[in-house]
């Protein structure tokens, strides 16, 4: 399956969630948090702004569940994947301010958009908000390996370097996979860490 294939696999899908969330209303069945979970994760991989914006400013009116951290993380990875970067920290600031978070609490969603950053290739902002999380988590792996591959990307190879020597220094090790996930009460983010650059060998041999 091609990237065109994927998207019109994803936007059908997602398209599907939509129309089962509207049968599931006209039968009078009350959506959860669980079921909005489901909308806005499918919106953001499909990159339906305007309908997952909708959904989640209709949760607290449709149902009895309040934002968590895992909705407002759809949502900043929804503006993240749709380059709307500004949005996307706006979020996590109403976030943190909503649910009490600070420290570690709110790095999961700090991850979710360096995350973006990477994909969508933002220097500044991804150097930024990776540093903001190393000042709380000097030791986290799947930071300093976005940070690394941000530098790489554009051809900052001294400071990709440098970033791999001081995670060797500290004993850490890569991360691969790109996706984030909740087990039990704790939040895991898996990041690819390496192939897409020329230089990819004097970056892993760092």
């Amino acid at each position: 399956m091609d990237g065109d294939d994927y998207r019109i696999c994803t936007s059908w899908m997602a398209y599907r969630s939509l129309e089962s969330f509207e049968a599931m209303k006209a039968d009078g069945i009350r959506p959860n948090a669980v079921t909005f979970l489901g909308l806005l994760s499918a919106c953001a991989h499909a990159g339906l702004v305007e309908e997952g914006t909708h959904y989640f400013n209709l949760m607290s009116r449709e149902s009895d569940a309040e934002p968590s951290t895992e909705h407002y993380a759809c949502l900043v990875d929804l503006f993240g994947r749709s380059g709307q970067f500004g949005k996307a920290e706006a979020t996590i600031e109403i976030a943190t301010s909503h649910l009490g978070l600070e420290g570690v609490s709110c790095l999961w969603l700090w991850k979710v958009l360096l995350g973006a950053c990477h994909a969508r290739k933002q220097l500044e902002l991804g150097i930024r908000v990776g540093r903001r999380i190393l000042e709380v988590d000097p030791d986290d792996e799947t930071t300093h390996v976005l940070l690394s591959n941000i530098y790489a990307a554009f051809g900052l190879w001294k400071d990709a370097l440098e970033v791999r020597r001081l995670m060797r220094a500290k004993g850490l090790k890569k991360e691969a996979g790109c996706s984030w996930v909740e087990i039990g009460n704790r939040k895991h983010v898996f990041v690819a860490a390496d192939g897409f650059h020329e230089n990819r060998k004097e970056i892993r041999e760092a």
